[in-house]
């Protein structure tokens, strides 16, 4: 996995690692609004490559996939910052403590196979 420290001499420097894992994305009623591959992460948040944008300013539970949709890590609530090329911005906004534990994991930074989103 690939880190880098941004904002360095701020008072919040943010540590964004390089992540490709597939995810979706679903509304408060539980419906799946779409499907992405998270590029990168940070402990408040995430950018994903998507065919289907959620409107800034919305609100969903994202699940992101460690390998072929087992053992999904679920961000209870999450909204979308910004939307623009395919990309958008998340922040996380309910996170479960051992969920951030598990995104920093090494083993968490694979692309899972048979992925549908492409990267490039």
């Amino acid at each position: 996995m690939n880190c880098e420290l941004s904002g360095v001499g701020s008072r919040n420097p943010t540590l964004r690692c390089d992540m490709r894992r597939q995810a979706s994305f679903t509304t408060d009623q539980g419906v799946v609004a779409g499907e992405g591959l998270v590029l990168d992460c940070s402990p408040g948040g995430c950018r994903i490559r998507s065919f289907t944008l959620p409107p800034p300013g919305s609100t969903v539970e994202l699940c992101m996939y460690p390998d072929d949709r087992s053992g999904g890590l679920v961000i209870q609530s999450s909204t979308a910052c910004w939307a623009r090329d395919h990309e958008f911005g998340m922040a996380f906004m309910i996170i479960d403590p051992k969920v951030t534990h598990q995104l920093a994991s090494p083993r968490s930074a694979r692309v899972p196979s048979g992925s549908r989103v492409q990267t490039s």
